[in-house]
């Protein structure tokens, strides 16, 4: 179906995909003047809201891409903008913006150039990143996007905004999603982001890395037999942030899943997949076990980071105990051991909730 207009486009429908809880619309809108890039657009059907458009030329734009040098020269490229919506607030998510060049340097020289990059709004602006303790080396604003709001490091570090800043800010207040500021700041959409949040929202398996990273790591290995052990990594851990001005010591922490590090290639999946869940909520239940034991240490007038730092090493130590007692009763009767720890996960979590 063809959807002709006196406008700027010409739209038809490609195709309609089907899901258990809606259907999605895909059009092509072809651009009828030159200063307008073609569009792909994705709707659902049951709202008749955007899920996503994406704009794309193959004819780079002379006004957004200019050689560096004047003898240099752009021979060609292609340039693509996505925007993505949230599903139950039709705002705007994040942008995509991709482009790749091939530019010829003034000596004849030539190179590829290709830049991809994904938008999201964090509502504020720090002129450092906090101190972050955790097990193994993360990207430091990967987890400052998984972490939770913490009022004392935005307001230490807050840094004064331009107007275009403000403006831009203004704009995805009432048109978008900022995220990771203030009482009603949200965490990065999950499938944007490497290092997921703890919630109440289960995770599967097909959430996880990509089988690359397994076949690389049983490339690495000199074992020809792979051991049940190798075909499951779960990167889970308890994340500290540490804020300390001189004067009072604050502190914050999140359960994070590290999605690049972590998968299953074992052919029970459904079972592994609980035990996965389990895992994430048992790391929960420590993470409170701390803030509680933490703030309750915090009451003392001689309160130092040290002491944070110990609390976390007695709370860190006894998750682990617990995990092993986990493998232990798994090791006996799998269906039995994760029915009776999901009874503990469930009751710890509602003791403990903060």
């Amino acid at each position: 179906m063809k959807i002709k207009n006196m406008l700027y486009y010409d739209v038809e429908l490609v195709k309609e995909v089907y899901y258990e809880h809606d259907t999605l619309l895909y059009f092509s809108c072809i651009a009828k003047v030159n200063w307008l890039m073609n569009c792909a657009a994705v709707v659902r059907k049951s709202d008749k809201m955007f899920q996503s458009l994406r704009y794309e030329t193959q004819t780079i734009p002379s006004r957004i891409f200019q050689p560096i040098n004047e003898k240099d020269k752009i021979l060609r490229g292609s340039l693509a903008i996505t925007v993505d919506f949230h599903r139950e607030q039709s705002v705007i998510q994040s942008m995509d913006l991709h482009y790749d060049i091939d530019y010829e340097f003034g000596n004849g020289q030539q190179s590829e150039i290709k830049y991809d990059s994904k938008l999201l709004a964090m509502e504020g602006a720090f002129s450092q990143t906090p101190n972050i303790y955790s097990e193994y080396k993360l990207n430091t604003y990967d987890l400052t996007f998984a972490l939770n709001y913490c009022e004392s490091f935005w307001k230490k570090n807050a840094v004064v905004l331009s107007n275009s800043q403000k403006q831009s800010l203004a704009y995805f207040r009432s048109h978008g999603q900022s995220i990771n500021y203030g009482d009603s700041a949200k965490s990065v959409y999950r499938p944007y982001s490497s290092l997921w949040r703890w919630s109440n929202s289960p995770v599967q398996i097909s959430d996880l890395n990509s089988k690359k990273l397994f076949e690389i790591k049983k490339g690495e290995s000199t074992i020809h037999t792979i051991l049940e052990s190798d075909l499951i990594n779960f990167d889970i851990q308890i994340v500290l942030t540490i804020f300390n001005d001189g004067e009072t010591v604050t502190w914050n922490t999140s359960t994070v899943l590290n999605r690049k590090e972590s998968y299953c290639f074992h052919e029970k999946k459904d079972f592994y997949e609980k035990y996965l869940n389990l895992c994430f909520n048992v790391y929960e239940v420590y993470r409170r076990k701390f803030e509680i034991a933490s703030s309750k240490k915090a009451l003392s007038k001689k309160f130092s980071q040290e002491d944070v730092f110990d609390v976390y090493d007695v709370v860190n130590d006894e998750l682990h105990y617990t995990l092993r007692k986990i493998k232990i009763d798994l090791s006996y009767d799998k269906e039995l051991a994760l029915k009776k720890w999901q009874r503990w996960v469930k009751n710890q979590l509602v003791t403990l909730s903060l």
